[in-house]
């Protein structure tokens, strides 16, 4: 079970610790997650070759799944290596990146929800849905236009990810024009962030792997650790976007590895915008 004890020098201790965060990404995005791995405190490492991942696995703090760029050959070893995570007690996030848009990605995640316990899962709402109902369809790895989170529906998504999470036993995070983070009958809503991020490629990649950071370093806490990786991606995301907001998303993505680079506990506790609720 993970607790509610806020850690107020989170930064401070993965700088201190430099947790290796095993990534199993999309070649999209890998370069950008690394970066922000590194711009963050941890010490990232690409990893993908089935007979290594255990090898590797040994020596990091965490793993994180992406499946952007899925393949049959990768998936033997992201299962290899979710399977042997769990059996050494390492922390998993999985982002089921584009889940809902074939039939291949759904029989992946459906084998994953199976065998293997993850401590977060992270997407976007229209992902998200498609883990509660798998006949779910949408184009792409975008969030449908259905599945926008507002005020008027806020309430009843927050009951639908807090029931996922008691059903797959992890933290559910959810990723929008606000975020949602659900551990059993513990949510927060977070309403850091700019909407200029959605037109990075893999900003969501990035909080993923950074996640994983974050995570690693406080295991017992693996609740408000999720919500400090958001956090901290939404506040990056709001200081990037103001100091490049008329030279373009180019610009806004390379500042964007900067602010993380800068980030500090103190500009977390200033700037995070986060409410906590209970479930009813």
């Amino acid at each position: 079970m993970y607790n509610t004890c806020k850690n107020n020098e989170i930064i401070k201790n993965i700088r201190n610790k430099k947790p290796i965060v095993h990534c199993i990404t999309n070649y999209v995005t890998a370069n950008d997650c690394a970066n922000a791995v590194l711009a963050i405190g941890g010490s990232p490492i690409m990893a993908d070759e089935e007979c290594e991942v255990e090898d590797i696995l040994s020596l990091s703090s965490c793993l994180v799944i992406n499946i952007g760029t899925i393949n049959s050959n990768k998936i033997k070893a992201v299962l290899k290596a979710c399977e042997f995570a769990n059996k050494i007690n390492k922390p998993i996030v999985l982002d089921p990146v584009g889940v809902s848009a074939c039939a291949f990605r759904k029989d992946i995640i459906k084998e994953l929800l199976d065998k293997v316990h993850f401590t977060v899962i992270k997407g976007n709402l229209t992902e998200i849905n498609t883990l509660s109902n798998f006949a779910i369809k949408s184009g792409g790895v975008d969030v449908s236009k259905n599945d926008v989170i507002t005020e008027n529906n806020i309430n009843d998504i927050c009951k639908s990810v807090q029931k996922l999470s008691e059903k797959l036993d992890c933290i559910i995070a959810v990723t929008g024009e606000k975020d949602i983070v659900a551990y059993k009958n513990n949510i927060a809503v977070i309403s850091n962030g700019v909407s200029a991020m959605s037109k990075i490629t893999g900003t969501g990649c990035m909080l993923s792997a950074i996640c994983g950071a974050f995570i690693s370093t406080d295991t017992n806490n693996a609740f408000e650790s999720t919500i400090s990786s958001i956090c901290c991606m939404g506040i990056c995301g709001q200081r990037a976007y103001s100091l490049t907001a008329e030279k373009g998303t180019g610009s806004m993505r390379v500042e964007l590895i900067n602010q993380l680079s800068l980030f500090t506990d103190s500009i977390l506790q200033e700037e995070k915008k986060v409410e906590y609720r209970k479930s009813t």
